[in-house]
């Protein structure tokens, strides 16, 4: 299935798809979050869903790169997560792992604003010792 939803991405991104080819296509799903976001919504859902789960991936990197022991955690949970979104039907009833991926992503945002913030207000020393008086 994922074989031939590919097919029909690569062939033709803009026409609509059905579940196929047999023996699934008494399938309603696709069981992959990317092709039943392509299959009901078009391209532009696809292409928007594909950026904003790679964004998220990266702003998780950017975490570990910050502080590793809350971003490897982040990280743990977000591939597992990730890889279950891959496999059931998100669109239809199983919001949960995509929930659970945009929390990661709010986690991660509140993380790098507060280390950003903690950088800011602290003293710059060189300029404290460079004023003689």
């Amino acid at each position: 299935m994922f074989q031939f939803w590919t097919n029909h991405l690569f062939a033709n991104p803009f026409q609509r798809i059905e579940v196929g080819p047999p023996p699934w296509d008494s399938l309603q799903w696709f069981h992959n979050f990317f092709a039943d976001i392509h299959r009901l919504s078009g391209f532009w859902a696809l292409l928007a869903a594909v950026i904003l789960v790679a964004y998220i991936f990266y702003r998780v990197l950017c975490v570990i790169s910050k502080e590793q022991r809350i971003g490897l955690f982040l990280m743990a949970v977000a591939i597992p997560n990730f890889l279950i979104m891959n496999t059931s039907v998100v669109p239809e009833g199983e919001r949960q792992p995509f929930l659970l991926l945009l929390a990661i992503g709010a986690i991660s945002e509140v993380i790098l604003a507060n280390l950003k913030h903690a950088s800011s207000t602290k003293p710059n020393n060189d300029l404290i010792n460079s004023n003689p008086k």
